[in-house]
């Protein structure tokens, strides 16, 4: 999860003693205090949307929670996360719920995170302002549905309040009837005439005479940069009746013209320092000296600000500053083209020397230096995959030149797995492919660890036997800072050692994985592994240490209120098995179902591995719905072929296979166990021996116990070797059926004691439980 956050976004700008405006603020009062959802302030530039709202704010007793937007905001994983910590300047507890869930590798649906926030909200006592200055700047369709999606729910104790150049494609024509909405628009913001009076002669200290007052609100149209330019403009001309009359037209000859006159009246220095630094979004004293080469930064900005030259300081401690944006438009649309190249090549060396790295990023695009973009953007990545931030991170490899990214293979290694994480396993392959082939060519036996971690995920998701050499390999690659790539790298290799039946190997590695994931302070990875850990101590037979592992998590992983993150949903379909196994089973369905919505809500049908789908069609069985069992199968392995899961397509054959032998169809079970037997012969052990459990239970239902009882023999001896506990129960189990059918009482009690020995003690009852064909009430 992010745990940088630029602290300027959040500042309130101040509000000096400019002019009042209470004819404006009545109406934002009225707005506020009749419960109406949102304020837009909608107007061009310069109009004064920002200053307006700053001088509400401070006048307000409401808690308010400001947030500055940016182009790089357009990151759904990045506008939520800021989102976020900006209702945490409310209250520190709000938005836990929904913070547990930006640590995906891929973000789930901004709805899905908002519920969680809206409920959160909807706790508050009193009302409090959430403000989103600028934001035309977004143009994600993404984020705006996650907008309109707010709004429709948006709790009463919240107004929030939008400064934009542009309407934002919400519904507003439905709020406007509603009720809901407050608009304040350009022919509201423009200064009337007595308000470009106190402007001039209180704020500017001009001391213009009625006539010239009236004279440049007609020219300027109230238009509040146009005034304040012209103002600055008069503060150093003798003769301002001549200027004012000299003047008019449209905002941009307007400001254009303005501002040269602005410029004429200060010092060339001054000039200089202003073209140079209004290149940069924002900028301190020290950066100023880096482009500009100027010793008296710190003096020029306090000049600056005194002077009201259009600069905006972004903390309290005026450390940090920016130009209006429409100033810093027209002083940048008259920088030569070389002096601009210098500016971002000195911008993006002093953020690189500062470990800015995110901010030096797009200044070595702008110089352009590709390779020095390249190299940051691989410093950067694997931190936008831990946040999240896909979209950021494919934005930039898009933005880098074509050859930049294609002959880099650390880049098209990054670009595979956003691929991956996406869901687009195509295109991810090519590019996996294309990486490995870049290193092939500069002369690497293999990719690095980044790729090879890549690498085994695929191979992971496949059932190919490859993920654990793969996994080793990008393990003794990475080192101990790369902790993402080798929680990816870590979770390949514990699944494929639990393939190669081999579990007590990969729950020493799950355990390893959650013990990272804490470390990193990285839920998905912690409860990852955690879910894994368990399915591995249901399969050696520790089912009460499975269960208390999963429970603790749940009284773990909750918000200051005592409520469960939704992040537990990952564990929910361990939890659901072990419920399933002890045979409670209104329990597993609760679990199961549970796993299931968030699952859907939040990733796709097949994330969680299909385990609860699995869960809910045992449990269908168990109460006598076979039709229902099989409809639950056939739907999951649709959903898991369609986006190429194949692991999940394999475990629904099996059970598909259970099914139709406990309900004596064999045709049915053995086309199933064909497919099954064609991936066992060419798959990882476990698939072998998942057949051949099958296989015996399929020779018994067919009239051939003697050769049913040998592959069974075969399964106990290699179950104890392996410390496979459940799948050992298993065997004794089909063992004692098939010795009761045969009338061999004697062997009957022996193979169902050694069963219950085992079971008994922890817990597994469902095993016994009797269901068609499989009778074990008898014994």
């Amino acid at each position: 999860m992010r745990e940088y956050y630029l602290a300027t976004k959040f500042h309130i700008p101040p509000w000096r003693d400019g002019v009042a405006r209470p004819r404006l603020l009545a109406g934002l009062d009225e707005g506020l205090q009749n419960g109406r959802k949102l304020t837009l302030v909608s107007a061009p530039a310069g109009y004064g949307k920002t200053t307006l709202l700053a001088e509400w704010v401070h006048s307000l007793d409401a808690p308010v929670a400001w947030l500055s937007l940016d182009e790089a905001d357009n990151d759904p994983a990045r506008f939520l996360a800021y989102w976020l910590a900006a209702c945490r300047r409310l209250d520190e507890s709000l938005g836990q719920s929904a913070q547990s869930l930006l640590g995906m590798p891929q973000i789930p649906p901004p709805a899905a995170i908002f519920d969680q926030l809206i409920n959160d909200l909807a706790s508050l006592e009193d009302t409090a302002v959430l403000i989103l200055d600028d934001y035309h700047v977004i143009t994600n369709p993404v984020i705006h549905e996650a907008m309109e999606y707010f709004l429709d729910h948006q709790p009463r104790q919240i107004h929030l309040a939008i400064t934009s150049r542009t309407d934002p494609p919400f519904s507003l024509a439905r709020m406007r009837v509603r009720g809901q909405l407050t608009e304040v628009r350009a022919q509201h913001l423009r200064f009337t005439l007595n308000e470009a009076r106190l402007f001039c002669n209180q704020a500017m200290h001009l001391n213009l005479t009625p006539d010239d007052v009236a004279a440049l609100e007609a020219r300027t149209e109230g238009w509040a940069a146009g005034l304040q330019l012209a103002a600055l403009a008069l503060q150093n001309l003798p003769d301002r009746r001549d200027f004012l009359a000299e003047f008019s037209g449209s905002h941009r000859y307007v400001i254009d013209y303005l501002l040269d006159e602005v410029l004429k009246g200060q010092p060339p220095e001054i000039r200089d320092f202003l073209r140079e630094t209004a290149v940069l979004q924002r900028f301190n004293a020290e950066l100023c000296l880096a482009v500009a080469g100027t010793q008296n930064a710190a003096d020029i900005l306090l000049h600056l600000e005194r002077a009201n030259l259009f600069l905006v300081p972004l903390d309290e401690r005026r450390g940090w500053y920016r130009y209006h944006h429409l100033f810093a438009d027209v002083l940048r649309a008259g920088l030569p083209a070389e002096t601009e190249r210098k500016v971002h090549r000195q911008a993006a060396r002093w953020y690189t020397d500062q470990d800015l790295l995110a901010e030096a990023l797009p200044h070595w695009l702008a110089v352009p230096d590709a390779y020095q973009a390249a190299q940051l953007l691989d410093r950067l990545a694997a931190d936008w995959l831990k946040n999240g931030e896909l979209q950021t991170l494919l934005g930039w490899l898009e933005k880098l030149p074509e050859t930049a990214v294609n002959t880099n293979p650390d880049l098209i290694s990054y670009k595979a797995l956003c691929l991956l994480l996406t869901g687009q396993l195509d295109h991810a392959a090519q590019y996996a492919q294309l990486a490995q082939q870049l290193f092939e060519q500069q002369g690497a036996d293999a990719g690095p660890g980044r790729l090879l971690a890549i690498q085994a995920w695929f191979a992971m998701t496949a059932g190919q036997s490859q993920a654990g050499a793969l996994a080793q390999g990008s393990l003794e690659e990475l080192d101990d800072s790369d902790t993402f790539f080798q929680a990816i790298a870590l979770i390949a290799l514990g699944s494929d050692y639990a393939w190669n039946t081999n579990l007590p190997a990969s729950s020493q590695v799950f355990r390893q994985t959650y013990q990272l994931g804490q470390r990193m302070n990285h839920p998905f990875i912690t409860l990852g592994a955690l879910a894994n850990l368990a399915f591995n101590l249901l399969e050696m037979g520790k089912l009460r240490e499975a269960d208390a592992l999963c429970r603790a998590a749940l009284a773990e992983y909750v918000d200051q209120r005592g409520r469960p993150l939704p992040i537990l949903g990952i564990v929910y379909s361990s939890l659901a098995a072990i419920c399933y196994e002890q045979g409670r089973f209104d329990e597993a369905q609760d679990f199961a179902r549970r796993g299931i919505t968030l699952s859907q809500r939040l990733f796709s049908s097949v994330i969680l591995g299909g385990d609860s789908e699995i869960v809910l069609a045992r449990i269908a069985f168990q109460r006598g719905s076979p039709e229902e069992a099989l409809t639950i199968l056939a739907e999951t392995a649709a959903a898991a072929r369609q986006r190429h899961v194949m692991m999940v397509v394999y475990k629904t054959a099996v059970v598909q296979a259970e099914i139709h032998l406990m309900l004596g169809s064999l045709a049915e079970a053995k086309l199933h166990l064909d497919e099954l037997e064609a991936q066992a012969q060419a798959s990882l052990p476990k698939t072998r021996q998942i057949f051949a459990h099958l296989s015996a239970r399929y020779w018994a239902a067919a009239g051939q116990p003697e050769k049913a009882l040998q592959i069974l023999a075969d399964l106990v001896a290699a179950a104890q070797a392996e410390q496979c506990g459940r799948r050992l129960m298993g065997a004794y189990v089909a063992q004692a059926l098939i010795q009761q059918r045969q009338g061999n009482w004697p062997e009957a009690r022996q193979s169902f004691t050694e069963a219950l020995q085992l079971a008994a003690p922890e817990g597994y009852a469902t095993l016994f439980f009797p269901h068609a064909g499989w009778q074990t009430r008898p014994l």
